[in-house]
């Protein structure tokens, strides 16, 4: 990197000429491509992270304040650097609240239930706080909370009305109807735990 800080100053002092405006963008872009591969970041992530770097860098241009002691590169760099760290920090995030895959095993275990079927593998979870553990059915999104209400409204049905799995549809013994349910969750809970009581008496 070879920026001049003297330079850098003076073109920071004028930066109302839309010249030198582009000069110090360039600065910026120059510092945040240097520290992004001092990071030794992966080319997937170094360029995005020192463009985020460096448009906050600009987004804060004003806020130098040359009586502070600091010359306009030491600060800018600083604030770049710091830039960087919180965007690797936010990816890292993301990527730690990424579902990793799960069987429905592993969701029986997270709900404390036995009544949950093996049998499917389209289920994922973030390992999360247990009451706020996310876990993912099918492309939705539930919370291991909403699970465990759901699965309890899916046991108190099947006690109630007695249902039972006829020709792959749930049907009320109880009413002699088939039994059509809306809410998606608590008709996948039903399924699981009517099949998971069938295959145990196989």
């Amino acid at each position: 990197m070879d920026i001049d800080k003297k330079e850098m100053a003076q073109v920071w002092a004028e930066r109302s000429n839309p010249e030198n405006m582009n000069k110090l963008v360039g600065y910026f872009m120059e510092m945040a491509s240097q520290i992004a591969g001092k990071m030794k970041l992966s080319s997937y992530y170094r360029e995005d992270y020192a463009q985020a770097a460096a448009t906050h860098a600009f987004n804060c241009v004003d806020k130098y304040k040359p009586e502070k002691k600091s010359n306009p590169f030491s600060y800018f760099y600083k604030m770049i650097m710091l830039a960087v760290l919180y965007e690797m920090r936010k990816d890292k995030n993301k990527r730690d609240k990424s579902p990793s895959v799960c069987s429905w095993d592993k969701l029986m275990n997270t709900t404390k239930d036995e009544d949950f079927s093996s049998k499917y593998e389209d289920s994922s979870l973030y390992e999360n706080d247990d009451e706020d553990r996310i876990i993912q059915i099918g492309g939705n999104i539930f919370t291991h909370k909403e699970i465990k209400v759901k699965m309890n409204e899916a046991k108190k049905s099947i006690k109630t009305q007695k249902l039972v799995l006829l020709q792959d549809e749930i049907y009320s013994e109880k009413h002699n109807v088939f039994v059509d349910i809306d809410d998606s969750l608590k008709k996948l809970m039903i399924y699981k735990i009517i099949e998971k009581k069938k295959n145990k008496h196989i």
